[in-house]
């Protein structure tokens, strides 16, 4: 769930009713926009009887947890509509890879040669196991770092991420200790969720 992924509770559940709190309406706000274009842009191309495909381009875990959730909601609402997915990183040239719209990490200035909207910030947080941690005692950040694996992604987009979060936090990243590396995020989301670190 989307929750989950951002390790925030975005909706308050009263009985059979679910509504925004307030973390989900800041996010709403922000997201909002980007979701009305892709609206548009969607309802744009099921009027058009030449264009019943649409690439989309996005990494695996947002992919698994944003938008495979929503895709009963779009077929059922457009099911001409063939969309398809691509998982493409980096810089690349959307039309050269036959790609209609992509949501991708980065600076709008990286992509000036398309419509940009930039969705959120970015934000480290550290994360474990609810399990690993003893509740009833104020949380030590450095006894945990010293206590408990480390996982680190390493692909080019978040090499740097324990550097610029202990920087961010002044707390220093243990020396000695080896870390359980991935180089995708959801890999060490599942990592993290079986309590290796």
């Amino acid at each position: 769930s989307l929750e989950s992924q951002v390790n925030k509770p975005l909706f308050d559940r009263i009985g059979r009713h679910v509504y925004l709190n307030t973390e989900g309406k800041k996010y709403y706000r922000k997201v909002a926009p980007a979701l009305e274009q892709i609206v548009d842009a969607t309802e744009a191309l099921m009027h058009d009887q030449n264009s019943q495909r649409i690439t989309l381009n996005m990494v695996n875990s947002l992919a698994l947890h944003w938008w495979i959730p929503r895709m009963p909601r779009l077929q059922a609402y457009a099911p001409q509509l063939d969309v398809r997915l691509s998982n493409l990183s980096g810089r690349f040239n959307l039309e050269q890879e036959g790609v209609d719209a992509a949501l991708v990490h980065g600076n709008t200035e990286e992509w000036q040669d398309y419509y940009c909207e930039k969705l959120s910030e970015d934000e480290l947080v550290l994360v474990c196991s609810p399990d690993l941690i003893d509740h009833s005692n104020p949380v030590n950040l450095s006894d945990i770092l010293k206590t408990y694996p480390l996982i680190e992604v390493t692909n080019e987009r978040r090499k740097h991420d324990w550097q610029v979060w202990s920087d961010a936090i002044g707390v220093a990243r243990p020396k000695n200790k080896k870390p359980i590396t991935f180089n995708m995020s959801i890999q060490a989301v599942q990592a993290t969720t079986r309590r290796l670190g």
